[in-house]
């Protein structure tokens, strides 16, 4: 690994800890989601709009054990914890006439334990222009299909800032298209994200640009699965030239029918290692450090 991968994912793992401390610093407050509503009072957006910066929504009994519908996408404007229950993840999906996302973070945010779905094709799931970690969730059988004139690439997460994801799921998600391409999951060509212990499972991306991952960033992809993908090309990560570098290692690709890792030569290093390939395997050895 070079100095500058070192220096590079430890000047981000330190920003990320370093907003949530400055941020998160006050007496921070639980605030209850108590409404399956999405407009009047308890709601989970009311909730998140009267709540200050470091606060934690969290969810009541009576509301855990349902679906929260959105009618359009929530924005996180402040340093907040959304904590779905560590029994049973909170579930939370939009409305069947509404085909844009469900959260837009603009400053840091901590989710935990939430389960994302759609009924129809939606442009993205969550788009990140601020800081984000996001624990155990799950994103399942959601359609990506951004209308003509989306000004972004699109994505389940879209990522233009530092990210982690851990121990978290995305299985059967589709990527239909998008006038500027994307993948289930998109790190931007300014994001730095890291992926830790997730499972990609059957996800598919007609524009063969990363069935699972494409990454223009830079890239931590570390201990997770990825299984069951067999259609479309491009591979199941993508790292297309121009981007950032990335570490891929100690993963486990299994029963793919496609393309496992496809990279292609950049200025940044790129190194893939320890990861267990059983199948369609690795293309693009130029590059790999």
């Amino acid at each position: 690994m070079t100095t500058i991968q070192t220096t590079l994912k430890k000047a981000a793992a330190a920003c990320l800890l370093l907003l949530f401390t400055i941020q998160f610093s006050h007496a921070a407050q639980l605030v209850v989601t108590s409404n399956l509503d999405d407009a009047s009072i308890g709601t989970l957006r009311s909730q998140i709009g009267a709540a200050s910066a470091g606060d934690t929504i969290v969810f009541s009994t009576a509301v855990q054990a349902q679906n929260i519908e959105l009618n359009s996408a929530i924005f996180i404007n402040i340093p907040l914890n959304i904590f779905g229950s560590t029994e049973n993840k909170q579930s939370i999906s939009l409305n069947s006439s509404y085909n844009g996302g469900f959260i837009a973070v603009y400053n840091t945010l901590n989710l935990r334990n939430i389960s994302f779905s759609a009924p129809q094709p939606i442009s993205y799931g969550l788009f990140l222009f601020g800081n984000a970690i996001i624990t155990n969730c799950e994103f399942t059988s959601i359609v990506i299909s951004a209308p003509a004139g989306f000004p972004f690439e699109n994505g389940l997460i879209v990522n233009a800032a530092i990210c982690e994801i851990r121990n978290s799921i995305f299985r059967n998600n589709t990527f239909v298209d998008g006038p500027n391409g994307g993948a289930t999951v998109y790190n931007s060509d300014i994001g730095s994200m890291h992926i830790e212990q997730c499972l990609f499972q059957n996800n598919t991306n007609f524009l063969n640009t990363g069935q699972s991952i494409l990454n223009e960033g830079f890239l931590n992809c570390f201990f997770s699965t990825f299984v069951n993908h067999d259609l479309g090309g491009g591979g199941i990560i993508h790292i297309p030239a121009g981007s950032q570098g990335a570490d891929i290692i100690g993963n486990v690709f299994g029963e793919n029918s496609i393309l496992e890792i496809d990279f292609t030569f950049t200025a940044y290093p790129i190194f893939i290692g320890n990861n267990v390939l059983e199948d369609a395997g690795l293309n693009g050895a130029t590059g790999v450090t």
